[in-house]
């Protein structure tokens, strides 16, 4: 996936908000269909609510029928893809959304649906989903830049949004955009994106998701510690944890300057670099502070990423890590770790840590800029006061792990509630 979004990124890809009014057209069922109304013929029926995906039975009732590929949001903003024609109650206030493109493919979907997920958190019951409220809501989409991207490519079925002559589909227009840029949504990479992902998983399965005996004591550890530390016994009384396979583990606090050595950045134009395969990290806390990729610069260092945090100062207060030689702008520290042979998951470790501190430097006027070697972070250690590198592994180990079992599941269960409701369907 890595190697994916780097590609994209030197095609100009970038993301953008779009209104979702923009993207699609709304209809309603045309006939209040009943459970009376349901005898397990004809075409299935949609109605709202999480069960069977919101199916209810099939009727061979007269009432319009909505076309396959294309997707329903219910009043509790649950969203569903429908790979098959179907019928909609009205009473349960359920909507069919087409796409303005055209016909949506299942990985493409799945991809748009994921970005639409936020609504299930914002209606419920007393605050129905309705288009009215849906329509001026924005998603996130990946999107070309056409002065980077412009040729007529119609295998990547970009859409056009405003107005490109080098593409002839579907426009929209993207309300929350500079009106003097066009930009072409990203569907191959969507579409990769979901295949890829579809792949980690399988692969993540067959390497087995259990968590070793290890993983599970490093997690019943940091449950213990973080326990303690709520109940107000602070760092410093941090009880002595004996384990079979770690013995004596506490949290201790340490000074970034005792951690790391500590680089600064320097001014960046961002608009005068050259497009290429490098980071720039950026004074942000989106996009894992990647502002742009760029060619190397000359006389500017490039941070090895396998022993460097990247940490963008002044009222952002946010540490990344990387999975590539990286350059950093102004505004931006660099955190190269004294110790060597540090992993990526010591470094996902070290990452949150350091962002334990935001909470500290939120305001713009607040910055750690003279007083960051001094800040100080809770780590896990042995009796000795040695770093407990080891704990850290296996413990985001089982972390991962966990939510790549959760991942999976949740995927498996989507597939099979398909392969389930959908046999059979049709008219």
């Amino acid at each position: 996936m890595a190697e994916l979004e780097k590609t994209f990124k030197q095609n100009g890809g970038e993301w953008k908000e779009f209104r979702i009014g923009d993207l699609f057209i709304s209809y309603n069922g045309d006939f209040d269909i009943q459970k009376t109304h349901l005898n397990d013929r004809g075409f299935y029926v949609v109605s709202s609510g999480e069960q069977n995906m919101g199916i209810i039975g099939k009727t061979d009732l007269e009432a319009r029928i909505f076309p396959k590929n294309t997707i329903t949001c219910d009043m509790f903003g649950n969203v569903y893809y429908r790979n098959f024609d179907y019928k909609m109650v009205t009473h349960a206030r359920v909507f069919c959304l087409e796409f303005i493109a055209g016909n949506l493919n299942e990985k493409i979907a799945l991809f748009i649906i994921s970005a639409m997920k936020f609504l299930r958190f914002k209606f419920q019951y007393s605050n129905m989903a309705s288009w009215r409220k849906i329509q001026d809501l924005t998603i996130s989409l990946p999107v070309y830049n056409p002065a980077r991207h412009c040729e007529d490519d119609r295998t990547k079925r970009s859409i056009e949004i405003n107005k490109m002559d080098c593409h002839d589909s579907a426009t929209a227009e993207s309300r929350n955009d500079n009106k003097d840029k066009n930009y072409t949504i990203a569907f191959d990479f969507m579409e990769k994106y979901i295949q890829e992902l579809e792949a980690y998983l399988l692969v993540a399965r067959l390497k087995d998701t259990r968590l070793t005996e290890k993983e599970k004591e490093a997690l019943r550890i940091f449950a213990t510690l973080e326990d303690s530390a709520i109940r107000g016994g602070g760092v410093e009384s941090s009880p002595l944890l004996e384990r079979e396979n770690f013995a004596n583990i506490k949290w201790w606090e340490f000074q970034l300057g005792e951690l790391f050595e500590i680089f600064t950045g320097r001014d960046v134009i961002i608009g005068n670099m050259e497009s290429g395969d490098i980071p720039l990290i950026s004074h942000q806390n989106t996009n894992n502070g990647v502002a742009k990729y760029i060619k190397r610069l000359e006389h500017r260092c490039l941070f090895n990423y396998r022993n460097t945090v990247a940490l963008a100062d002044r009222g952002v207060f946010y540490a990344t890590t990387h999975n590539q030689n990286f350059h950093i702008r102004t505004r931006v520290k660099a955190l190269v770790f004294k110790e060597k042979n540090i992993s990526r998951n010591i470094r996902l470790f070290f990452v949150v840590a350091i962002n334990r501190l935001q909470i500290k430097f939120i305001e713009y006027s607040a910055n750690a800029t003279d007083k960051l070697s001094n800040e100080r972070i809770s780590l896990p250690v042995y009796q000795n006061n040695q770093i407990a590198f080891d704990f850290m592994e296996d413990f985001i180990k089982s972390i991962e792990k966990a939510h790549i079992d959760n991942i999976y599941r949740f995927w498996q269960n989507k597939l099979s509630a398909y392969k389930d409701v959908v046999a059979g369907s049709g008219g």
